[in-house]
């Protein structure tokens, strides 16, 4: 029994590795299966997301980091457009990425909390962990999409108090 090639969108094994999200809205995630000319799957999968907005959170710096000592009430703000969240292949979920990395590199944004809520310097971030073993401040994120209690799917950023290399090196965090 051949599958329905007239209403499924059929990819060649090139483009399946690049193929994005069609007409998506503003975020969508679609599923993208191998499947040979009989109808069974092959072991390769993709979750794909795009979308026509950025995605866009906060959080607060306490949420984040745990250490001695004070830690300011900082807040940090992310924006993504959909289609830089890499979802790797076979799974559910995108690699591990350093806060401290991502902070250097200005994809996250530190801002002071206050009436203004004015830019931190990276610099300044960055001083705040001067003296403290670098493991015992780190923090990690990582997208994943995720079935929700509303029985949809959803885009989730998850967090965990290590560094990008220490979790992407486990076989137990990496998917």
């Amino acid at each position: 029994m051949d599958y329905p090639l007239d209403s499924w969108l059929v990819f060649s094994p090139e483009e399946f590795e690049t193929a994005a999200v069609r007409d998506p809205g503003d975020l969508g995630v679609e599923l993208l299966a191998q499947v040979r000319q009989n109808g069974r799957l092959v072991d390769h999968c993709r979750l794909v997301v795009g979308g026509s907005k950025p995605v866009e959170t906060t959080f607060e710096l306490q949420e984040i980091f745990t250490f001695r000592g004070n830690i300011p009430a900082w807040r940090m703000g992310l924006a993504i457009w959909p289609r830089e969240i890499l979802i790797r292949r076979n799974m559910a979920t995108s690699t591990w990425l350093d806060i401290r990395d991502m902070v250097a590199q200005r994809d996250i944004l530190v801002t002071d909390g206050g009436a203004n809520d004015d830019e931190v310097d990276p610099g300044e971030f960055a001083a705040l962990f001067e003296g403290t073993s670098s493991s015992s401040v780190s923090s990690s994120i990582r997208w994943a999409v995720c079935a929700g209690a509303d029985d949809r799917i959803h885009l989730e950023l998850q967090g965990l108090p290590f560094s990008a290399a220490v979790l992407n090196s486990k076989p137990l965090y990496k998917g």
